[in-house]
């Protein structure tokens, strides 16, 4: 099972801060607090795991990073 952060994860609304979602973080951590990222199963298969903009906006740096990761 591979999670990644929705809105009942966060308190608040969309565009907050990792420190709103502290139970999610806690109980699935991920390797920045960032909630966006890539798992690679093997050299055949990855799998996007993207934030909606709950506590990482959705341009900018994570569209950065995809952009990068997916050349």
């Amino acid at each position: 099972m591979k999670t990644t952060i929705g809105n009942h994860d966060i308190n608040g609304r969309y565009d907050q801060a990792c420190s709103h979602a502290e139970f999610y973080y806690f109980l699935f951590p991920n390797q920045h607090q960032i909630g966006y990222e890539v798992v690679d199963f093997g050299d055949y298969l990855s799998l996007w795991v993207l934030n909606s903009g709950h506590s990482a906006p959705v341009g900018g740096v994570q569209a950065a990073w995809l952009e990068k990761t997916l050349q």
